[in-house]
């Protein structure tokens, strides 16, 4: 027994289907920056709630030593370099550029860097917040690196100073942790910190720059 179809039933239209294709990926393309910057705003807020809760928690918050310097130290370079790398996306998304797989690997890397930082703000042993601040911090030299190749196709300056100065960030941070397994004391931990946080508002500083600037 055979079987016949309707004429034209299973006729395949290339030219047709192209066009579709072309359509939707233009659609999603079109959606990404939205979608994207809403995601990782979500993510920020879940990382600053965390943040606020373990502060809520600290016994030393509020006090004048030098522990309560250190960790106010540290929640400034946590807001610094959620900045950074809040600003690194909005000013790719903003260029056009076409999405690719780190921007769905990236905000949960975010997540999972700032939470750990935030758990471990001081007293815990500084050494695992410094590695966890150099995984954000490298992170955003990533993003920044990405966000600079799109600059470059558009014909823009693009952050590779910023870039290059959060790869090195994240080295100074991991080398910063490596000392303090030896030298833990305060002042230490505090002189660290300081001096990676003035250059980390910089580069905030620098990144909210470019993103304002006509492009």
């Amino acid at each position: 027994m055979g079987y016949s179809s309707p004429a034209g039933a299973l006729s395949w239209e290339p030219d047709k289907t192209r066009t579709l294709l072309v359509k939707t990926s233009q659609i999603l393309k079109d959606k990404f920056a939205t979608v994207q910057l809403t995601l990782l705003s979500i993510i920020v807020a879940l990382v600053l709630e965390n943040l606020l809760n373990e502060l809520s928690q600290s016994e030393i918050l509020w006090g004048a030593t030098l522990a309560s310097a250190v960790l106010w130290l540290q929640v400034l370079v946590i807001l610094a370099t959620v900045m950074c790398i809040w600003s690194g996306f909005a000013i790719a998304l903003s260029l056009g550029r076409s999405p690719y797989w780190g921007d769905f690997i990236a905000p949960m890397g975010l997540l999972i860097a700032l939470f750990a930082a935030a758990t471990n703000l001081y007293p815990q042993p500084a050494h695992w917040w410094f590695v966890a601040v150099a995984f954000g911090s490298g992170l955003s030299g990533w993003i920044l690196h990405y966000d600079s190749l799109s600059a470059e196709k558009a014909g823009h300056p693009g952050p590779q100073t910023a870039m290059k100065i959060q790869l090195g960030l994240a080295i100074y941070y991991l080398l910063g942790a490596v000392v303090l397994l030896f030298f833990n004391q305060p002042i230490i931990i505090a002189s660290l910190i300081f001096a990676a946080l003035v250059v980390e508002a910089s580069v905030a500083r620098g990144i909210l720059i470019a993103w304002t600037s006509d492009y």
